[in-house]
């Protein structure tokens, strides 16, 4: 199958059929029950982000430096659309993908860089690998329903990490956290807190709103 390229979330009119259809109809109703309730909590849970209009996580980044012997905690949070628009602020910092053009914003240096989708391009959206994980990376289970681990499909081309432990708890059903090495070497735990569904989008959430005396900055695709 051909991929697109990345940027660095039987109608039948006789009664008779129409009775066949019905039996059919309610023999794959019963079998996607089944494959339901086959399916691991992990494969749920990404069924349900895809499903669910709006999706707002807590969460806390940790990054574990062996060299420096040191652990730096970053509060942030993550909102997305069932569309694919998504809104990270990670500390001072904001990622946004507005459904044509993904920006970083920094604070510190009062930044923001715009790098535009082209036609044919789809968004390497890392941050919400567990919503299409099927794309990103084959999985493993460790221990069914609590603990997966992932590892980057040889094809694939972007920007998630190689490989990547999933803990889950089935009790609550979610998600508790996500560890990886960055490029550096260094262990990044990421724990997520509270989750909010919500039944309508709020679109003003998926627009751009920088101060006035942001730098903007064109990154070519």
């Amino acid at each position: 199958m051909k991929h697109s390229p990345l940027i660095h979330n039987t109608r039948i009119p006789i009664v008779l059929s129409l009775v066949c259809l019905a039996f059919f109809s309610a023999f794959l109703v019963s079998n996607q029950l089944q494959a339901k309730e086959k399916a691991s909590l992990f494969e749920r849970l990404a069924e349900d982000y895809n499903s669910s209009p709006q999706t707002t996580i807590v969460f806390q980044h940790i990054v574990r430096s062996d060299f420096f012997e040191t652990a730096d905690t970053v509060a942030g949070s993550i909102v997305f659309a069932a569309d694919g628009r998504y809104v990270t602020e990670l500390g001072p910092d904001v990622y946004l993908f507005d459904g044509s053009c993904l920006w970083e914003y920094s604070k510190l240096y009062s930044q923001a860089s715009r790098n535009c989708l082209k036609p044919g391009q789809r968004l390497d959206d890392s941050f919400l690998f567990f919503r299409h994980f099927n794309g990103y990376y084959q999985v493993k289970a460790v221990l069914p329903d609590s603990v997966y681990q992932l590892s980057i499909l040889k094809d694939f081309k972007g920007k998630a990490p190689d490989s990547m432990t999933v803990t889950l708890s089935p009790a609550d059903s979610r998600i508790i956290s996500m560890d990886y090495y960055d490029i550096n070497e260094e262990l990044n735990t990421i724990l997520l807190g509270d989750e909010i569904k919500v039944n309508t989008v709020d679109s003003l959430l998926f627009l751009p709103n920088f101060p006035d005396s942001t730098e903007i900055i064109e990154i070519p695709g």
